[in-house]
């Protein structure tokens, strides 16, 4: 009788450690395939966020390179007669309105000239110049000199006269006169063209410049906020 419990509980004890063993091992293998999956899909987030944002830098940057536009800037600036300025201003604008129509995650794109005597040029309808001086955005679009700045999140747009949320790129223009671009994006339509998460993992990850950072599927519609690093990069995050 003793050689059986014997025999048995030897028994009992390899299969109970077995199965311990067993389980610790699969529960590893599973934790390490998730954590690879959740990983994958953060790098393809920073992916398509690089390639969103680095389309609006290009849009940008076509003020400086587009003769068309520097051609109607510089005339601008020469302009003496009232209606030449008008008429400039108009082109400017009615140019500006067919890229802001070509992408609808744009709110608008805005000229704002240094001098505030000068006309300010928008596709937004209006655009409240108090409303941006109250905040430093055209004071670190000019230490851009030239290069492109990132605004973060205004939960009421950059001129605090939206009903919702938008970021902005922006840069410092030195061309006749000296004007600030504003390039204003809706952020929950942005988000949703770059939304790559369909589970509750909190993901991290980083591309050349910008970082997607701890962000939750149920988050994306919660509303979360694009933060500027200090670095000069851009942080994606739910606040």
């Amino acid at each position: 009788m003793k050689l059986f419990l014997l025999i048995f509980c030897s028994i009992l004890a390899c299969v109970v450690t077995l199965g311990i063993f067993s389980y610790s091992k699969s529960s590893s293998i599973i934790k390490n395939k998730v954590a690879e999956a959740s990983r994958q899909t953060a790098e393809q987030a920073a992916g398509k966020f690089s390639l969103l944002f680095d389309g609006y830098e290009r849009l940008s940057l076509q003020f400086i390179t587009d003769s068309g536009f520097t051609d109607l800037i510089n005339t601008l600036a020469a302009a003496n007669d009232d209606y030449e300025k008008f008429d400039m201003s108009r082109k400017l604008t009615e140019k500006m309105s067919g890229m802001a129509m070509s992408d609808s995650t744009l709110e608008s794109i805005s000229l704002v000239p240094v001098n505030e005597k000068d006309q300010t040029m928008t596709t937004g309808g209006t655009l409240r110049r108090e409303g941006l001086t109250s905040t430093p955005i055209l004071e670190k679009i000019k230490e851009g000199s030239g290069k492109a700045v990132w605004i973060p999140t205004m939960t009421k747009g950059v001129d605090g006269s939206r009903t919702f949320p938008t970021f902005a790129v922006g840069r410092y223009l030195s061309l006749g006169k000296q004007y600030y671009l504003l390039i204003e994006i809706k952020q929950r339509y942005s988000i949703r063209s770059c939304k790559p998460f369909n589970s509750a993992k909190e993901a991290r990850a980083t591309s050349s410049r910008r970082t997607v950072h701890r962000i939750r599927a149920r988050q994306w519609e919660a509303g979360h906020k694009i933060f500027v690093r200090a670095a000069g990069g851009i942080r994606y995050g739910y606040d």
